[in-house]
């Protein structure tokens, strides 16, 4: 039951972002409190205090940039838009024109 609602989590993230997270299904398959791993430092990641939005998704977007991780940067860039972030600033970052 615990491996069927994880996967139901999966596929609705994967819908929400529109990005493959296939990765995680075969985690989940290997070691499922690897998942739960996963899913605490995505809600630490998550965490943003008083930083202001752009700031912030800014930062994300520099750092999958810097792990040279292009899923991981159209995964932070469509968090960013979908935030509500300036398409401006989302292309200056991701253009190093900051």
């Amino acid at each position: 039951m615990f491996k069927w609602l994880i996967r139901r989590r999966i596929a609705a993230f994967e819908k929400q972002a529109n990005y493959d997270a296939s990765y995680m299904r075969d985690i989940l398959d290997v070691d499922p409190r690897a998942v739960m791993a996963l899913g605490g430092m995505t809600a630490i990641g998550g965490y943003r205090r008083d930083i202001p939005l752009a700031p912030w998704h800014a930062a994300k977007i520099t750092a999958a940039l810097d792990g040279d991780c292009g899923p991981c940067t159209q995964l932070a860039v469509g968090m960013a838009e979908a935030a509500g972030v300036d398409p401006d600033l989302i292309r200056k970052v991701v253009a190093g024109d900051v």
